[in-house]
């Protein structure tokens, strides 16, 4: 690939106003935000890939009769057409939960999942839902006897993963931590939790096609591409401003980087817990110890690649006291359709996010804010041109 530099400033401009050079620092950044994703490989999930299970995956993703009600699907918290969230500051299931619903799109991506990492994979993190009881309520046993009953799930489940347990002397609901469970023998526990694990991996294939559309954005990174100086002729003066203000001297790049906008790590921004919020929830230094005694982790017994690369992860995870109040960075494609932001649905607009970054005055309820967040003294014109940057990033 041929990569252009310039060594002029990016205060130089054209005879028609706009900036027409960027700086190599400022290229550099570009062309890291414009590459291609990778092709999704988890050789934790054996089905992942598979077209069958791509298929089988989505419909259980929309089955209401995966909830112990049948009114609640992952499709609730993560509908397609408000960007694979819901739009709620605390998502809504069989109860209200405890935070906003990440997006789905690129999950196939992220290398921890929920918003303190407690998952190193897709099908880890939808098992959590399925059987808690403020989303879909629902119980391994219980996911048996819906298969079981329902012809067309229990035929495509079967030619994926052969032929379901025999349930019908079970009882109607059980897992672990319910007195019904010890009713089961070992065995039965063995088979109601595989299925339950197949149920998670099928929606995992499927989540990993589920991909940001083409936005504005994306026409001008093929133009940077192409032709790094007459690039910003895809750009309004104000779009412009704001990519610099973002990939400069707002520093956003250095978390929200690369092609989904993400560093998929996690970090301290001075959110404190609103009123609505578990206020005890400490973050990633939580999560760390989560997901270590997580069942469903990549070295477990139930992944697929028990000594692999994510499992070997998992062994290089401390716990330290600066996780304190740290929260997954989110992606940003599609932020026009996942409003309200944050972990906690804090803001409900793009404008309140930048007057956050701009001015960082709330104190976090655990840890403290990172370093790199620093005060702003930007003018209404500048945070106005980095909303408008970030609207680029989505397709309508």
């Amino acid at each position: 690939m041929l990569i252009w530099f310039f060594s002029c400033t990016p205060s130089e401009k054209d005879s028609g106003g706009s900036v027409s050079i960027w700086s190599e620092t400022e290229l550099q950044h570009i062309l890291y935000m414009s590459k291609p994703l990778s092709e999704i490989k988890d050789p934790t999930n054996r089905v992942m890939g598979l077209p069958e299970a791509e298929i089988f995956g989505e419909q259980l993703f929309f089955a209401k009769e995966l909830s112990i009600n049948g009114e609640i699907s992952c499709a609730s918290c993560h509908d397609p057409q408000m960007g694979f969230s819901d739009g709620l500051p605390q998502s809504i299931g069989i109860d209200t939960t405890t935070n906003s619903s990440p997006s789905l799109y690129a999950v196939g991506h992220q290398r921890w999942l929920n918003w303190v990492g407690s998952c190193d994979t897709a099908w880890c993190q939808a098992i959590g839902p399925l059987e808690k009881d403020g989303e879909m309520g629902s119980s391994r046993v219980g996911l048996v006897h819906t298969l079981n009953t329902q012809a067309t799930l229990k035929n495509n489940y079967e030619s994926l993963f052969g032929d379901l347990p025999e349930s019908e002397h079970w009882p109607a609901h059980a897992k672990p931590e319910m007195p019904e469970w010890e009713l089961l023998s070992p065995e039965d526990q063995h088979k109601a939790t595989e299925v339950i694990v197949n149920i998670a991996k099928a929606i995992a294939a499927y989540e990993a096609t589920i991909l940001p559309p083409q936005a504005p954005i994306d026409l001008f990174f093929e133009h940077v591409r192409a032709d790094p100086e007459t690039a910003t002729d895809f750009l309004s003066e104000q779009e412009e401003q704001g990519l610099r203000l973002f990939i400069g001297e707002g520093q956003c790049s250095l978390c929200h980087s690369g092609p989904l906008f993400t560093n998929l790590e996690f970090h301290n921004i001075g959110l404190p817990v609103p009123e609505w919020m578990d206020d005890t929830d400490m973050g990633r230094y939580d999560g760390i110890d989560l997901l270590k005694d997580n069942p469903f982790n990549a070295a477990q017994m139930w992944s697929d690649d028990p000594n692999g690369e994510k499992a070997q992860r998992i062994d290089r995870l401390n716990q330290k006291t600066e996780q304190l109040g740290q929260f997954k960075t989110p992606h940003l494609r599609e932020l026009l359709k996942t409003a309200p932001y944050m972990h906690g649905g804090h803001f409900t607009s793009l404008v309140e996010v930048v007057d956050h970054y701009a001015n960082p005055t709330n104190t976090p309820t655990f840890g403290h804010t990172e370093e790199i967040i620093q005060q702003q003294s930007w003018s209404d014109e500048e945070k106005n041109s980095l909303v408008s940057f970030l609207e680029l990033l989505s397709s309508d």
